[in-house]
């Protein structure tokens, strides 16, 4: 949900250059157009004001210029809160908003360079769950950041989490599972990858604030610490370590749950084959 919340956190907002003479509680629509403001679009039985028809005024036009000396007027009928009228990100700032996403994209580079060899290094499980700490705590910092630069940074912190909670966990499911089921590791994974866009479009249609928003995203993220005592260690990754004291322990649990039993110093056959090779 995070790799497409930045979407609707910065949800666009009509808005127009503020007058000299407006204090900051004005609203977007005037009962009359003043001069120094031009018509963009019209918009008939608006269903915020069916009284009479009402024109959207150019956003950032100001007495024929393209600039707005005194700020901006957003127009809050469907957007409570977003991260464009808190940080400004319009007009000559618009880039920002292509600027921010891009970080996201930035910390997932980063996430899958860093991760991914360090899980082959300290293990699947320790990774995947130091992920999943940089997701929450940088979850929650992009809800409270003051300043679009600290929200930037965090979304480079939420995209180096993904590779490296999505790839390491479905690695961990593959050497899970023998050849057989190799084939829905990915596929269940991606299911609920897009099972996650369906629920952040959902959600965000009944939370318009974006602050909120981004809090609902990362509170729920906090559950998966619990699976600490759920997921085990990848025993694959425990044999290449010749940690097989607890790859043994993993696997016979599989063999419990599979009605089957495997062999009583297995890891002795693999130090042969090895020694063999050699």
């Amino acid at each position: 949900m995070h790799a497409l919340s930045w979407t609707f956190s910065a949800a666009s907002l009509p808005h127009r250059c503020r007058l000299e003479q407006e204090s900051e509680d004005t609203i977007y629509w005037l009962p009359t157009r003043p001069e120094e403001l031009s018509i963009a679009d019209c918009k008939s039985n608006d269903p915020h004001h069916p009284q009479d028809n009402h024109c959207l005024y150019n956003s950032c036009i100001l007495n024929g210029t393209k600039e707005c000396p005194y700020g901006y007027v957003y127009n809050f009928d469907e957007i409570k809160n977003s991260a464009i009228n808190r940080w400004e990100i319009v007009c000559d700032r618009h880039f920002l908003k292509s600027f921010i996403q891009s970080m996201y994209y930035v910390g997932q580079l980063i996430g899958a360079i860093v991760f991914g060899s360090l899980g082959d290094r300290l293990g699947r499980k320790k990774i995947v769950f130091t992920a999943m700490i940089l997701e929450i705590v940088c979850g929650f910092a992009l809800a409270f950041s003051p300043h679009w630069s600290l929200f930037a940074i965090a979304r480079i912190g939420v995209g180096m989490a993904h590779p490296a909670i999505t790839s390491t966990c479905i690695v961990i499911g593959m050497e899970l599972v023998g050849p057989f089921g190799r084939r829905y590791g990915s596929l269940i994974s991606g299911g609920f990858f897009s099972l996650g866009h369906m629920l952040l479009a959902c959600i965000a249609y009944f939370v318009r604030d974006y602050v909120y928003l981004q809090l609902v995203l990362a509170i729920p993220a906090i559950c998966f610490l619990s699976y600490w005592w759920l997921l085990p260690e990848s025993p694959r990754w425990l044999v290449s370590q010749r940690r097989y004291k607890e790859a043994d322990k993993i696997l016979r649990c599989a063999a419990k749950i599979n009605k089957t039993t495997i062999p009583d110093d297995w890891w002795q056959q693999i130090d042969n084959q090895v020694e063999n090779k050699e």
